[in-house]
């Protein structure tokens, strides 16, 4: 009924408004890929572009992109993991994606200051990852 259009017209302008983002980038995208999972899971679309960068999923098939909270949970940081290739470029692009938040490049992972799972697992997922 209505609760479900209003849904789906948010989970709209929420693309829409990710893609603006995306195609700032350097490796910019077209669209988003939908998945019909209830749990948001996708196969690897298979990179489409010649990327420095290369991200390995985990061995249960999931974008390793994890929440980790610090300072008597305070102070949540988004890491992503299993990173290869050109780190300095990722880490450029990851930092555009999160408003301009410095990205700190740690040993095979990256991490910002902030919640930016869900943005950093779209952008992968249309990215062919």
């Amino acid at each position: 009924g209505r609760h479900e259009a209003e849904k789906m017209a948010e989970v709209v302008a929420c693309r829409r408004q990710a893609l603006e983002i995306f195609q700032k980038l350097r490796y910019a995208v077209k669209e988003i890929p939908i998945s019909s999972n209830p749990s948001g899971w996708l196969p690897p679309q298979g990179v489409k572009q010649d990327l420095p960068f290369r991200i390995e999923r985990s061995k249960n098939g999931m974008l390793p992109i994890y929440s980790d909270i610090k300072n008597g949970r305070t102070r949540r940081l988004t890491v992503l993991r299993k990173i290869d290739g050109d780190i300095k470029a990722l880490a450029e692009d990851v930092s555009r994606l999160c408003d301009g938040k410095p990205v700190e490049i740690r040993t095979g992972q990256l991490q910002v200051k902030g919640n930016y799972n869900d943005r950093i697992r779209a952008w992968l997922l249309a990215l062919g990852f």
